[in-house]
């Protein structure tokens, strides 16, 4: 049970029952699984990137070699997952998928797509000869997901080119340009100790120039010493949020997103990341992934005709991911849990209770902020 206020009453929510009690009338939300989660496919030609940023996940991985490919090569393989009911989503992945050498692959790939949208998650560092691309395919671009870590002093310290020359600028006039040309976009920040405190001064530059963002995602640096905790991300979001009206910020929290589907009466989201429901297509190794974070969820292969899955595999990475097995399935904490990181292997954590309870806690004592309620 979790006890709040709620417009000067008091409230309960029980995470058993799925209900919520305040001024003497219960509502009763879906206990239904919530299995809305959107396939998607994640298309990554190479780990070649033309950053060094400090707290990158694939910092160790070879970033500057890749063998050519021709993505025309694998037209059997693409004329299945294309345009069919398999996939719902494409995603452009890497290293850096917007670099000279995948120009002719992106631009392959969006002539192919017909019914499907494309995103890609860039570091917002790549040549006009994409944006005009992205502009002259403005219907088949769904999104394009872009990361700023800051204002130009604390960004330029992360997120550098390999001659140690900062990116703050280059990405900043980039972002500009896709406003004006139409191109939707995204900016994450990523966010640690060491720049948590400093983006105040960036949010402020947005707001006056960048109000055609379509959202801000902070994500919590995972892997990493410095990294800050779940509650931190959620209390520092509140703040935000209250400060920057104009600006659709939304925090990378698995709490939140769950309650968030049990409030909107959507029903349970047992997994932490919708990990059946993704894959990656690596064409250096033409092997698949089932996490874009990690090569260690390896779950098929693929030729330039076909390809082939190993469905235990992925199983496997869904049962942890939403914590099915009898530790974590008796735990009355499963549906609002943050844990099941199949890189991680968190589920056991020390405190794992606590720390979901304590995020849910702060969730529902500021119930109106989180959930943009008015009192009737």
């Amino acid at each position: 049970m979790f006890y709040f206020n709620l417009f000067g009453m008091e409230a309960v929510f029980d995470e058993r029952k799925n209900t919520l009690t305040y001024g003497g009338e219960t509502i009763y939300y879906s206990t239904s699984e919530n299995n809305e989660h959107l396939r998607t496919l994640y298309f990554k030609f190479n780990d070649i990137c033309n950053l060094r940023c400090s707290y990158c996940f694939q910092r160790n991985s070879k970033n500057t070699e890749s063998r050519n490919l021709e993505i025309a090569e694998y037209k059997g393989l693409l004329n299945r997952i294309v345009n069919t009911s398999s996939f719902d989503r494409f995603i452009l992945f890497g290293g850096e998928p917007f670099i000279q050498v995948n120009y002719n692959n992106i631009l392959y790939l969006l002539e192919l797509c017909n019914e499907k949208k494309i995103c890609a998650f860039s570091n917002g560092t790549f040549d006009d000869i994409y944006m005009k691309l992205l502009a002259d395919n403005l219907n088949k671009i769904e999104m394009i997901t872009i990361t700023l870590d800051g204002d130009s002093v604390i960004h330029n310290r992360r997120r550098i080119y390999s001659n140690g020359k900062g990116t703050f600028q280059d990405i900043y006039n980039r972002l500009i340009r896709m406003q004006e040309m139409g191109i939707p976009f995204t900016v994450q920040i990523n966010i640690d100790t060491e720049n948590i405190e400093n983006l105040y001064s960036l949010l402020n530059q947005m707001s006056k120039d960048l109000l055609g963002v379509s959202c801000i995602i902070l994500n919590r640096v995972l892997h990493e010493e410095n990294g800050i905790s779940e509650l931190d991300l959620l209390q520092y979001y509140n703040k935000l949020k209250k400060t920057y009206t104009k600006l659709n910020i939304i925090p990378n929290s698995q709490c939140y997103k769950k309650l968030c589907s049990i409030i909107t009466d959507n029903g349970i989201i047992y997994g932490r990341c919708g990990i059946e429901n993704m894959l990656v297509f690596d064409f250096q190794s033409n092997l698949i992934y089932a996490c874009p974070q990690s090569e260690i969820t390896r779950c098929g292969s693929f030729t330039k005709s076909n390809y082939c899955l190993d469905r235990d595999s992925i199983l496997n990475y869904k049962s942890y991911s939403d914590k099915s097995f009898q530790e974590c399935s008796d735990c009355d904490m499963r549906s609002l849990c943050m844990f099941g990181c199949n890189v991680e292997k968190d589920c056991k954590k020390m405190g794992c209770y606590e720390q979901n309870r304590e995020c849910i806690q702060y969730i529902l004592n500021h119930f109106v902020e989180f959930f943009d309620l008015e009192e009737e």
